[in-house]
């Protein structure tokens, strides 16, 4: 009789020691899920962050049709830092820019932006875009 409660007594031990293990398992997994999750989230944010500043500057200079952006729209809120400037031999041109009913005389620049700055950036975004400023045909090209 003893006997039989003495392999009981083991018995159960044994199974909450493995159950103890896999609890330790699973959560060590749920944690490792949860890091990698915010890892990603953040890598994303970053990347949007960056994308959002060479956009920023082209939509400000295309809407304005110059090519220097205040440092305003260059550096804002931490989120990004970006910098523009002309191509060598590309900085006068004319293109018929999608969108557009005629061709345009205008600038053909690059734009880099980073996140969270262009030193030390976590994203870098580099883009090359032509900045109308007048129509072309009517006496300015």
């Amino acid at each position: 009789m003893y006997r039989q409660r003495g392999v009981a007594l083991i018995t159960v031990m044994v199974l909450m020691a493995i159950m103890t293990l896999l609890g330790i398992a699973l959560l060590n997994q749920v944690c490792i899920e949860i890091k990698s999750a915010a890892s990603i989230r953040r890598a994303i944010n970053t990347s949007l962050n960056a994308e959002s500043g060479a956009f920023a500057t082209a939509g400000w200079m295309s809407a304005n049709k110059q090519a220097n952006p205040p440092i305003e729209i260059l550096k804002r809120n931490d989120f990004y830092e970006a910098e523009c400037y002309y191509l060598p031999g590309l900085d006068k041109a004319i293109y018929h820019p999608p969108g557009y009913s005629t061709n345009w005389e205008g600038m053909v620049v690059k734009t880099t932006s980073g996140s969270p700055d262009l030193e030390h950036p976590i994203s870098l975004i580099e883009g090359i875009v032509f900045i109308p400023t007048a129509p072309a045909g009517y006496g300015n090209e």
